[in-house]
């Protein structure tokens, strides 16, 4: 319920005031290969839809790591609804492929991955979290795909290389 502003007077006392605060909630679960393999030192970020000069965007919560067994906790989080999205350890599985031009293997990788298992963002499905509550079970199964080393050099014309920022109000 919504509270109910008080003034006092200086000097005035007011007892017997009860204020009730709203717990925090959290998200928990685990992050795997998808076969079942533990994804370790991932980052695991929450999401959510803001409002601001009326246009919606989403916006960064909270963020934690994963444990060596792919657990994560994400706390203090008011009443809302999360996107939860994972991201691997950065260059956790280019250190382990063959990236020169010789190899014949596919190169493959995980990808950063939404809750339950999109790489889509569209495909996400939001978590719901009450007022103190404890949700867990949201389980992420990263996404695995074939990826591939670009060599090159980008060669723009000097306007393109004006900062977009200085167009911007």
């Amino acid at each position: 319920s919504a509270g109910s502003p008080v003034t006092l007077q200086p000097g005035q006392e007011l007892k017997d005031v009860q204020l009730k605060a709203t717990p925090f909630g959290v998200i928990a679960g685990t992050i795997r290969e998808a076969d079942g393999e533990p994804v370790a030192n991932a980052t695991v970020s929450l999401y959510e839809w803001s409002l601001e000069k009326g246009r919606r965007h989403i916006v960064g919560v909270n963020s934690s790591q994963t444990d060596d067994l792919g657990a994560c906790r994400v706390a203090g989080l008011p009443a809302g609804k999360y996107y939860v999205f994972a991201r691997p350890e950065w260059g956790r599985d280019w250190r382990l492929a063959d990236h020169s031009p010789k190899s014949d293997t596919r190169k493959e990788a995980l990808v950063p991955t939404f809750y339950p298992a999109a790489i889509d963002p569209a495909a996400a499905s939001l978590v719901e979290v009450a007022a103190g509550a404890r949700v867990t079970g949201i389980d992420v199964v990263m996404a695995r795909t074939q990826v591939f080393s670009v060599r090159g050099v980008v060669d723009a014309p000097a306007a393109a290389h004006r900062s977009s920022r200085a167009d911007r109000p």
